[in-house]
C-alpha cells in the first residue's frame, strides 16, 4: 500500500548540527515496521521521527515552575519537530495538572507549557508519561500540530496537523439540556481580560471500560494500571487545559486522590445505564462535595452508535449537586477529536456555555449565532447531516462562548466562588473594531479591526457574526432579515476578515452554502475577539461592529471588465461599474478606489486612490503581463467592494511609458501652466484640454519636446480637464489626465452663519452674519416640497428678514446671496421647519404629571388628550365598584406612546410598550373593586402639540368574584408577578387550559416556611422557585388533594408557582394560596414610621425592571427616574413598600430615582445603572 511519507533532505544536515542536545532524529524508513500503523489512525500527511523519551523526560524535568517564571520568561529551550520538519525551539515551563500530592505519588507523569521562539506566538502544550511524549501546537497563523506516539517500542511518533487528524466523530450526541445559565450575568464580563489564570480542582473519574482501554496485561498492580490511566487523563487535560488557558485564563488541576475514582473493573464499577447523576453521587461520596471544583466522567463505548456526552448542566462549576454531573463517551476515548469535539465541549457547558448551531432550536440561550452545525467547539461539526458545516470542530471558542464563560468565572455566585486566582502579568489586547457602516445590498465587503498589546504577544483576530438564529435560519439566505449569514472561520494573524471567502468572490457567485450575502434590508452584527496567545495563561478582548444593509442601494458591481478581453500594457482602458444609488444617502459613497491583481485576486496595486463613484473611469493598464489580471472597484470610506468575475489578460505593450507627475501652476482667470515629468525614451509630447462640460479635445500642443504648456483664453471660474501622452520611438503611450479651476472675476463672498429664529406655526425670522464688501443682499424661501422660490427682500442692507403667511408643520427652504460692486455670490441655503398648530386636547385634565394628581375619568368612555411637551406625564384615575376585567386601549397616537396600569397602592399590574405609532392595549382579569389609575408617556421624549390620543379605560363585570387582583395578567412569569403578603390567604383562577400564576415573596431572616394550596377545583400543583426561576420544590398529590411545600430557606426572593395539571382549570372555583412564615421572616418594611426614609433599589444593574424599595414615614409620595443631563423620564405615585418599573426602553447609562413627599420637596435619591 502506497504511503505519504514526507522526508526532507536538508533535515539530515540539520538533526547532524542537533544531534548533541536534541533527543528528536527523523525516522529510518527502512527501518520502519510495515505494519506500524496496524490498529491505529494512519493520517494520509504526516512525519516520523524518533524520540529519545529519556533524553526528552530529563530534559523537560530541569524546567522551572510556571508558578515562578512564565514559558516567555524560562531558560530551558526545547526543540520540538514542526508538522513540514522543521526544528523549531520553544521556552518551556513545568506546568502540571495534577495535584502536587497527585504527582508526588506517580512521579514519572508529567505536563508542561511553551512558547514558541522560532515562531512566535505559538504555544506548545505537551506531558510526557508512562504512555510517552504528547505534544499539541498552537499557532496564530496555522493549523494545529500534534505529536504522539505509534510504536513505543522503537519510540516512534507521528507529527501531522489538524486538517488531517483522525475521523472518530460519528455518532456523537451531546445531550446536555438547552437552557440559561442562572447565574450567568449576560454580557458583563464579556472577555478574559483581567490578566488572571484562574485554577480549578478537577475530579475526574473513569469507568472500567476507559480504563482497560489504555492497559495491555503487563501490569501486575492496580498502582500500575491507575498509573497509566492517569497518564492518559494527564494527556487529555494537557491538552484541555492549554484550549482554556489561551480562550479563558483557566486552569484544571487533577484533585490529590484522583485514583481513588479510576475504577478499573468495568462489571464492579458504579456506572450502568445513568451516567449524570451517578457521577455526582460517586464523587461527592468518594471524594466530598468540599474537595472539588468540577467533576466530569470519561468512558469507552462498546459501539460509535453510543457515542454521547452530558454536562449535566450548564453553568454549574463551584456548585453544590451539580458541580460533578458531567460525562463523554466515545468509543475511542483519546486523541484530538476526543479532547476538542467531546470533552472540551462537555466542559465548557459546566463553564456556562450553550451550543452555538443552529440546525435545531434552543430557545431562550440566546446564543444560536452559527449556522448550521456550527464548527467552533461547542458547535456540532460533522454530525448534523445536510447540516454540517465541515467535519469536525475547530479548536477555539465562538465569541459567544467566550462571552459566557469568561461571565460565569468572574461572577462572585458562579465561577469566582471556588477558583483560586493568580496574577499572570499578562496584559490585555485593546481592540478596535473599526465603526459601523451602511453598505449596499449583494455586495461584498471586508472588516478590518486594529489591536495593541502592551506585552507585545502575537494577537490573532476573529470575525464572528453576531446575530442569533433558529433552525429556520440554519441555511443563510439572501432574503433573510434575522439570523446568521456568516459562518465562523479561525483565528488568523491578519485584522481583516473578507465576507463571503474570497474564492466565493472570485468564481462570480459571491456566496456559499454557509456564507450569503444579505439581498434585502436588515442589519449584520459583529464581534471581532482579540487573542494575544500568551502561553500559561492568555487575555483577549473583543469589540462590536453594527453594518446596517440598505435595501435600495446595490449590488454594486463591477461591469467590466467582466469577461475574458485581452489589454496591451500602457494602454488607456476604461473601467465600467453599476453605482446603483450607493453614491446617495444613506451609503453616500463619494469615490471609489480601483486597483488591479495580476495574480488571481490573491494581491491588488493601485491604479487609482480615488475617483468619483460615477461609474466609469480610465485607467492606464500597466506594462506588467498576465492571464490572471482581475479588477476591484472599493468604495472608499466605507468597507464594500467588486472584484471582476473572471481572469482577463494583459500583454505587452510597447514599452512607451506614459507621463506622470501631472501639475498646474500660474492658474489665472484666463491662463494656467501645465507641466509633467520627463518620461525615459520619450522622443516628445501631445497636450490636449478641454472644458469638463464640453465632449471636444482642443490641442495645446503635438510633438513638443518640453514638459510644459502656456495655456490661454480661457473662461473664469471654470473646471479644465487636460491630457498628455508620450510619443517614442516605439510608438506612443497611453494618455494620463488631469484638472484645474480658473479663477473667478466675482470676488463677492457668500453670506455665512445662516440662522432662523422665532419659529412659529406661521411665521419665522432667517438672518445671516454681515458680508465684508457686501453693497446689499437677495433673500428667497419656499416650502421644500415646492420648486418654486418667492421672493423675500431684494437689494436689502439688513440682516435678516421676517417671514410671515406661512403654512404650519411644514419645512421651509431658504437662500441669500451677496451683492457686491463687482456682481453677486453664489446663493447659500437653508431650512428651517414651522411648529404645528396647537390641538385643544394640549391642555385637557392638566396639571395630572403625577398619580396624587390624577384627573379622574369614567370608566367606558373615551378620553381625548396629547402629551404636550418632552417631559408631559399623563395620570388617570378610575374607581371600579366590582369584580371586573380591564382592557385598557390607547390609541391614536402621534408618536411612540406607553401605557401603563397601577392598582390604588401605585403598585404596576400591567404595561403596554409596543412601540411606534401602534396601538397600545393592557388586558387584566378579575381585578377586585377598587380605584386603579393609568399612566400615559412618550417614549424618549416623544410629544405631539397637534395630535390627541384616545385612552379608553374599559371595564366588564367578571364573573369570578373570588379572585384577588395579585392574580393578574402579567403574572403568567416570575417577572410580571406581584408581591404577596405573608401569613395570609390569596385567591386566583386557574384560567384558560395552559395558565400560569406566579407570586413573589422576599425572606430577609432564613428559617423555616409553609406554603399551602387548598380549595382546589382540579388537580393543581404547586412549585417553589429561585429568583433565578429554577424549581426548589414541589408539590404534586394529584386530584383535589391540597399541596403543600415546607422548606428551610436562606434569604433572598422566591416565587411560589400555582398550575394545572394536564390542562386542569377553573374560570368560577378560586384556589387559595398561603405562605406562612415558620423561623423566617421579613422586615416589616410598612411599619415603619419614623422620619426617615429609606431606598433600596435593586437589582443595581438592572436590564428589564427596576425593583423600588421604600421605606420610612407613610405620607405619599412619587418617585421620578431621571437621566444624567436633569431631565424627567418618568413619574409614578407610591406608599411605603414595593414596585417596579419598566426600564426596558431606557438607553444603558446611569439614572437617579428620585423620591419626592407630597409637598414636591426631595426626600431620598438614589443612583441606578441600565444595562
Amino acid at each position: 500500500m502506497k504511503k505519504t511519507l514526507l522526508f526532507m533532505a536538508i533535515l539530515c544536515t540539520q538533526f547532524s548540527a542537533f544531534a548533541q542536545q536534541n533527543p528528536w532524529k527523523v525516522a529510518d524508513a527502512s527501518r520502519v515496521p510495515a505494519n506500524l500503523f496496524a490498529n491505529r489512525y494512519q493520517p494520509p500527511v504526516y512525519l516520523l521521527f524518533q524520540l529519545n523519551e529519556t533524553v526528552m523526560a530529563a530534559t523537560a524535568a530541569t524546567a522551572p515552575s510556571i508558578d515562578r517564571v512564565q514559558p516567555s520568561q524560562s531558560g530551558l529551550i526545547i526543540s520540538i519537530p514542526s508538522d513540514l520538519g522543521v526544528m523549531e525551539q520553544y521556552r518551556v515551563a513545568d506546568a502540571p495538572v495534577m495535584d502536587p500530592a497527585l504527582a508526588a505519588r506517580y512521579p514519572g507523569i508529567h505536563s508542561y507549557a511553551g512558547q514558541g521562539i522560532t515562531h512566535p506566538g505559538s504555544m506548545i502544550r505537551f506531558s510526557v508519561g508512562p504512555d510517552g511524549f504528547h505534544g499539541m501546537i498552537l499557532s496564530p497563523d496555522r493549523q494545529t500540530i500534534y505529536i504522539d506516539p505509534v510504536q513505543r517500542e522503537n519510540q516512534l511518533y507521528v507529527v501531522y496537523a489538524r486538517p488531517v487528524r483522525p475521523d472518530i466523530h460519528s455518532g456523537f450526541n451531546c445531550t446536555t439540556e438547552a437552557s440559561v445559565s442562572n447565574v450567568i450575568n449576560e454580557g458583563t464580563n464579556r472577555s478574559a481580560d483581567d490578566g488572571r489564570l484562574r485554577t480549578y480542582r478537577l475530579a475526574l473519574a473513569c469507568t472500567g471500560e476507559y480504563a482497560n482501554y489504555f492497559l495491555n496485561g503487563t501490569e501486575t498492580t492496580d498502582a500500575q494500571r491507575k498509573a497509566k490511566v492517569l497518564a492518559a487523563m494527564n494527556t487529555l487535560m494537557t491538552r484541555t487545559n492549554g484550549i482554556y488557558e489561551r480562550d479563558f485564563g483557566v486552569h484544571m488541576n487533577l484533585i490529590a486522590n484522583n485514583d481513588a475514582i479510576i475504577y478499573l473493573n468495568a462489571s464492579t464499577d458504579p456506572w450502568t445505564t445513568e451516567w449524570n447523576t451517578k457521577t455526582q453521587q460517586t464523587i461527592d461520596a468518594v471524594i466530598g462535595n468540599a474537595n472539588y471544583d468540577i467533576g466530569h466522567l470519561v468512558h469507552k463505548e462498546a459501539s460509535a452508535a453510543n457515542n454521547n456526552g452530558n454536562a449535566g448542566c450548564i453553568g454549574c462549576v463551584c456548585k453544590t449537586g451539580s458541580k460533578g454531573s458531567g460525562f463523554t463517551s466515545h468509543v475511542t476515548p483519546e486523541g484530538d477529536p476526543f479532547v476538542v469535539d467531546y470533552t472540551t465541549h462537555e466542559m465548557g457547558h459546566q463553564f456556562g456555555g450553550n451550543h452555538t448551531f443552529t440546525f435545531r432550536n434552543e430557545s431562550g440561550t440566546a446564543s444560536q449565532f452559527e449556522p448550521g452545525s456550527g464548527s467552533t467547539i461547542m458547535g456540532y461539526a460533522g454530525i448534523t447531516g445536510a447540516t454540517d458545516v465541515q467535519p469536525h470542530s475547530d479548536d477555539y471558542f465562538h465569541a459567544r462562548s467566550v462571552e459566557q464563560i469568561s461571565d460565569y468565572i468572574k461572577l462572585a455566585t458562579g465561577g469566582a466562588a471556588c477558583a483560586v486566582t493568580t496574577i499572570t502579568g499578562n496584559t490585555a489586547p485593546v481592540p478596535n473594531g473599526g465603526g459601523n457602516f451602511t453598505i449596499p445590498k449583494s455586495t461584498p465587503f471586508t472588516l478590518t479591526a486594529s489591536a495593541t498589546d502592551v506585552d507585545g504577544d502575537i494577537l490573532t483576530y476573529t470575525w464572528e457574526q453576531m446575530n442569533a438564529g433558529t433552525s429556520a435560519t440554519t441555511n443563510p439566505s439572501t432574503t433573510a432579515t434575522a439570523g446568521p449569514l456568516f459562518r465562523s472561520r479561525t483565528y488568523s494573524t491578519s485584522p481583516s476578515r473578507t465576507f463571503p471567502i474570497l474564492a466565493s468572490i472570485l468564481d462570480g457567485t459571491n456566496g456559499n452554502q454557509w456564507e450569503r450575502l444579505p439581498g434585502v434590508a436588515r442589519t449584520l452584527n459583529f464581534r471581532v475577539l482579540v487573542r494575544d496567545n500568551h502561553a500559561g495563561g492568555g487575555n483577549n478582548k473583543d469589540a462590536n461592529v453594527v453594518i446596517t444593509v440598505n435595501g435600495t442601494a446595490g449590488p454594486f458591481a463591477v461591469t467590466a471588465p467582466n469577461t475574458a478581453v485581452s489589454w496591451a500594457g500602457n494602454s488607456a482602458q476604461t473601467i465600467t461599474w453599476s453605482v446603483n444609488s450607493t453614491n446617495l444617502t444613506p451609503v453616500s459613497c463619494a469615490n471609489v478606489k480601483i486597483s488591479l491583481s495580476t495574480d488571481g485576486g490573491a494581491t491588488f496595486s493601485t491604479l487609482l486612490a480615488s475617483t468619483p463613484n460615477d461609474g466609469t473611469q480610465a485607467v492606464t493598464i500597466p506594462n506588467t503581463p498576465s492571464n490572471t489580471a482581475r479588477i476591484k472597484v472599493e468604495a472608499v470610506g466605507n468597507i464594500f467592494f467588486d472584484i471582476s468575475n473572471t481572469n482577463f489578460t494583459i500583454t505587452s505593450g510597447s514599452g512607451c511609458g506614459s507621463p506622470a507627475g501631472l501639475a498646474t501652476s500660474g492658474i489665472t482667470t484666463s491662463a494656467a501652466t501645465i507641466s509633467w515629468t520627463a518620461v525615459s525614451g520619450a522622443v516628445s509630447y501631445d497636450v490636449d484640454y478641454k472644458l469638463n462640460s464640453s465632449a471636444t479635445w482642443t490641442n495645446a500642443a503635438t510633438a513638443t519636446t518640453a514638459t510644459s504648456v502656456n495655456l490661454s483664453g480661457l473662461t473664469d471660474g471654470s473646471l479644465y480637464d487636460w491630457r498628455v501622452r508620450t510619443n517614442c520611438a516605439s510608438g506612443s503611450s497611453a494618455y494620463t489626465q488631469a484638472q484645474f479651476t480658473t479663477t473667478s472675476l466675482v470676488t463677492c463672498g457668500a453670506p455665512a452663519g445662516l440662522a432662523s429664529s422665532g419659529v412659529t406655526a406661521s411665521a419665522a425670522t432667517v438672518s445671516w452674519t454681515a458680508v465684508s464688501g457686501a453693497v446689499s443682499y437677495d433673500v428667497d424661501y419656499k416650502l421644500n416640497s415646492s420648486a418654486t422660490w418667492t421672493n423675500a427682500a431684494t437689494a436689502t442692507t439688513a440682516t435678516s428678514v421676517n417671514l410671515s403667511g406661512l403654512t404650519a408643520s411644514s419645512l421651509y427652504d431658504w437662500r441669500v446671496r451677496t451683492n457686491c460692486a463687482s456682481g453677486s455670490s453664489a446663493y447659500t441655503q437653508a431650512q428651517f421647519t414651522t411648529t404645528a398648530t396647537q390641538a385643544g386636547c394640549v391642555t385637557a385634565f392638566e396639571a395630572n404629571e403625577t398619580q396624587a394628581t390624577a384627573a379622574t375619568i369614567s370608566a367606558n368612555t373615551a378620553t381625548s388628550a396629547a402629551i404636550g411637551s418632552a417631559t408631559d406625564i399623563d395620570w388617570y384615575r378610575v374607581v371600579t365598584t366590582a369584580t371586573g376585567n380591564f382592557s385598557v386601549t390607547l390609541t391614536n397616537l402621534p408618536g411612540d406612546y406607553d401605557l401603563y396600569v397601577y392598582n390604588s397602592a401605585g403598585t404596576q399590574i400591567g404595561s403596554s410598550t409596543a412601540g411606534g405609532t401602534g396601538n397600545e392595549t393592557v388586558t387584566l382579569t378579575n381585578q377586585a373593586a377598587g380605584t386603579y389609575y393609568a399612566r400615559v408617556i412618550g417614549f424618549s421624549g416623544a410629544f405631539s402639540t397637534s395630535v390627541c390620543y384616545n385612552l379608553n379605560f374599559g371595564v366588564t363585570t367578571s364573573s369570578g368574584g373570588c379572585a384577588n387582583a395579585l392574580d393578574n395578567s402579567t403574572n403568567g412569569t416570575t417577572a410580571g408577578a406581584a408581591t404577596i403578603p405573608f401569613n395570609t390567604n390569596v385567591t386566583g383562577l386557574i384560567s384558560p387550559t395552559g395558565d400560569i400564576d406566579h407570586y413573589k415573596f422576599v425572606i430577609t431572616t432564613g428559617g423555616t416556611i409553609t406554603i399551602t394550596l387548598t380549595t382546589l377545583p382540579g388537580d393543581y400543583d404547586l412549585k417553589l422557585l429561585s429568583s433565578t426561576g429554577s424549581q426548589l420544590a414541589i408539590s404534586q398529590a394529584g386530584g383535589t388533594t391540597s399541596e403543600t411545600i415546607t422548606r428551610t430557606m436562606t434569604p433572598g426572593t422566591y416565587y411560589a408557582q400555582v398550575f394545572g395539571y394536564n390542562g386542569a382549570n377553573s374560570a368560577t372555583v378560586c384556589y387559595t394560596l398561603k405562605v406562612q412564615l415558620g423561623t423566617a421572616a421579613r422586615e416589616n418594611i410598612f411599619t415603619d414610621n419614623s422620619n426617615v426614609v429609606k431606598l433600596n433599589l435593586f437589582p443595581n444593574p438592572a436590564t428589564q425592571v427596576l425593583n423600588v424599595n421604600v421605606s420610612g414615614n407613610d405620607s405619599r409620595k412619587t418617585i421620578t427616574v431621571i437621566d444624567i443631563n436633569g431631565r424627567q423620564i418618568q413619574t409614578q405615585a407610591l406608599l411605603n413598600g414595593n414596585t417596579s418599573i419598566d426600564i426596558s426602553k431606557l438607553a444603558r447609562g446611569m439614572y437617579y430615582l428620585r423620591v419626592n413627599g407630597a409637598d414636591g420637596a426631595m426626600i431620598k435619591e438614589e443612583k441606578f445603572v441600565k444595562q
